[in-house]
């Protein structure tokens, strides 16, 4: 189980007003199994272009968040669409089957990283001398 979820709640509501508490604890998740080193997650990752794509099993993310008390595998498809739509996440549907259907793969998308770092705070440092302004 997923026991701490940080959630950067200013920078969120900043990418978009539409996302809420849900979206962004799975942007969370998805965060950590895309950066993982673990054998069994890279074992599930594709490369397409230059994007390295991470393979998202939806009974281990519901079952890694039970306070979202997300009981169907449909709502973690609309909540993918939110984060996709903000721009924090890039998803491919494969055509291989798991059993179940087809997969779905996640990469984090270009407004990622603005969830880890303070960009408002970079234009405060002067370059050259490397002194706060």
């Amino acid at each position: 189980m997923l026991y701490n979820i940080n959630i950067n709640q200013k920078e969120s509501v900043r990418i978009s007003k539409n996302l809420d508490i849900v979206d962004m604890s799975i942007f969370y998740y998805l965060w950590i199994i895309c950066s993982s080193n673990h054998k069994k997650i890279v074992q599930n990752r594709i490369k397409i272009g230059r994007v390295i794509f991470t393979w998202v099993n939806y009974r281990h993310l519901i079952a890694e968040l039970p306070l979202l008390h997300i009981k169907y595998k449909n709502l973690v498809t609309n909540r993918l669409q939110n984060l996709e739509k903000a721009g924090l996440i890039k998803t491919y549907l494969s055509n291989e089957k798991n059993g179940n259907g087809r997969r779905k793969y996640v990469a984090m998308g270009a407004k990622a990283n603005k969830l880890f770092t303070d960009e408002s705070n970079e234009d405060k440092w002067d370059k050259q001398t490397g002194v706060r302004n």
